[in-house]
């Protein structure tokens, strides 16, 4: 589902937002091919039984929304050193808010002898200890499945932290001529400087399950500016 709502105001205010809502379901564990890096675990589970690997897609994501506006001061074509200062000014900003992506609780070391790791029993509920880095989920609510058997946890039941992130920039026109100008860009990457955590770690004993040490891919308050001469 997807929905935008775009309004143009007649003060030099123009705004954009969008919301999505999906839900993607597969039975192929791999993002991509099977490369290093997916936390789906050996595919199939079991050969025999292809249902048992039915479940939230990799790329899953439920919900985002994002926000786009951009703002021009209505201050009339000042001359002299006031219009130098006042006219040509467009303020910019970027609001982006999503759901975590999926991942899988796998076994540290395999049990069910069906490959390189498999998946765990589920013996309560993954979310009844309040999220932080140091642990994403409640450790206890799964166990090793006994030997040469299959876990209860189902492929990709679990999601990561949400992403939120806001950019702002703003721009200045100087006329320099009829037909040229220069531009000033000051751009704001993440300029709250908003920590996007990474995924938790996923292997069921090890020694850092369920902790987030990295930030994903996502990167610190970034600061750009620029000069753009337009002819």
């Amino acid at each position: 589902m997807q929905t935008s709502i775009e309004h143009r105001f007649s003060n030099g205010f123009n705004l954009i937002t969008n919301y999505t809502w999906g839900h993607v379901i597969d039975d192929h564990p791999c993002r991509g091919g099977c490369k290093s890096g997916s936390t789906a675990g050996p595919f199939p589970v079991s050969s025999i039984n292809r249902r048992l690997d039915r479940g939230n897609s990799d790329i899953d994501l439920r919900q985002r929304w994002a926000m786009m506006v951009s703002y021009e001061p209505p201050v009339g074509r000042r001359k002299g050193l006031q219009g130098a200062l006042v006219n040509g000014w467009q303020f910019n900003a970027i609001a982006a808010v999503q759901t975590g992506q999926t991942f899988t609780i796998q076994n540290a070391s395999a049990r069910a002898n069906t490959g390189s790791g498999d998946r765990p029993d589920v013996i309560g509920d993954p979310y009844s200890t309040p999220q932080t880095p140091n642990q994403w989920f409640n450790l206890a609510a799964f166990a090793a499945q006994p030997l040469y058997t299959l876990g209860s946890v189902g492929r990709n039941t679990m999601f990561g932290p949400p992403m939120r992130n806001l950019d702002f920039s703003t721009f200045k026109n100087f006329a320099l001529k009829e037909k040229t100008s220069l531009q000033f860009r000051a751009e704001f990457f993440n300029i709250l400087n908003h920590p996007n955590l990474g995924q938790p770690a996923n292997s069921l004993g090890a020694s850092n399950f369920g902790v987030i040490s990295s930030t994903g891919n996502y990167l610190p308050r970034n600061i750009q500016i620029a000069l753009k001469l337009v002819f």
